[in-house]
């Protein structure tokens, strides 16, 4: 390390791959280790604060398990699943759109013109279309996954009087392509 420098440390980095490297993890690699040595060298980057990101990255991983998934959230957070997507939605396509937060998953099944208002209160909202592929033509099978706050606007999992798949449903369209369901206007 005697003739490293804050020069040379990314080309010293890069030298360190073999030539049975993964070409494409060669390159995502690269890519990310120039971009983060830039981005310390334009911070100028403290002790301290590498410190804290480290902190911050190992609490991430201390509370995510099966259920909790805190690096997704964080990509989330900063764009970049978003950005994944938008990189490859197909031209013309619906784009498509990150989970959230307040997905479930296991939603059970709703059928098409089904409730999700149940007991609750509130101005009914119909929702209804159909999903068609880029010449217009309906989809037979598409999964519409829903989910939304109820009246107090809380989702499911925020509110312990709700149960788990309050305002939630999973709609598999028929041979017309259609989906529709009865809610409460959302707050």
């Amino acid at each position: 390390m005697r003739n490293v420098t804050k020069d040379n440390i990314t080309d010293v980095f890069m030298g360190y791959f073999g030539p049975d490297t993964d070409p494409r993890l060669r390159t995502i690699l690269e890519s990310l280790v120039r971009h983060l040595h830039a981005f310390a060298k334009e911070t100028n980057l403290t002790h301290a604060e590498w410190q804290k990101g480290i902190e911050f990255l190992e609490w991430a991983g201390d509370i995510s398990d099966k259920e909790r998934h805190e690096f997704v959230l964080l990509s989330d957070v900063l764009g970049l699943s978003s950005l994944v997507d938008m990189i490859n939605t197909v031209p013309g396509g619906t784009s498509s759109s990150v989970l959230g937060p307040f997905h479930i998953s296991g939603t059970p099944p709703l059928a098409i013109g089904g409730d999700l208002k149940g007991d609750f209160e509130g101005t009914v909202l119909i929702s209804e279309g159909v999903v068609r592929d880029q010449d217009g033509n309906p989809i037979e099978g598409a999964e519409v996954d829903i989910w939304q706050t109820a009246p107090n606007g809380l989702y499911s999992s925020q509110d312990p009087e709700q149960d788990t798949y309050s305002f939630h449903g999973i709609q598999t369209t028929g041979p017309d392509g259609r989906y529709a369901f009865t809610s409460v206007k959302p707050v």
